[in-house]
């Protein structure tokens, strides 16, 4: 929570509680709440994604400022932030047991037991 992915041009605020993605609006002026985040004029932190299993990466999806890249279980994913039905939601890779992490330069890489491998989008 204290140290939140910036989305939307800054505008919503990303962070996972409770394994839970929770999206909110941002204080900056200027900024306008996204949609999703309001309702009859008051905004809230809204749940983006719920899964049953423990989250292992949450990060922005390179190149958009509106999609996420998270991973669990055994693959990695690509979802929006627009919790609103349809909500976009894809696979981009699996495999057996892969741990993810984020590089310094914001590319990802993947470890499955046996190889490691950069993930480019």
């Amino acid at each position: 929570i204290s140290h939140p992915l910036k989305l939307a041009n800054g505008c919503t605020l990303v962070y996972v509680a409770n394994n839970q993605i929770v999206a909110d609006a941002s204080a900056t002026p200027g900024c306008t709440p996204a949609p999703y985040l309001c309702d009859n004029g008051s905004c809230s932190p809204t749940i983006i994604f719920a899964p049953i299993m423990p989250l292992s990466l949450v990060t922005t999806f390179p190149g958009r400022q509106d999609a996420l890249v998270i991973g669990f279980s055994n693959a990695l994913y690509a979802i929006a932030l627009d919790p609103r039905s349809p909500q976009f939601f894809a696979p981009i890779l699996t495999g057996t047991q892969p741990v993810f992490g984020l590089l310094l330069n914001g590319k990802i890489v993947v470890h499955d037991g046996v190889a490691v491998y950069q993930v480019n989008f």
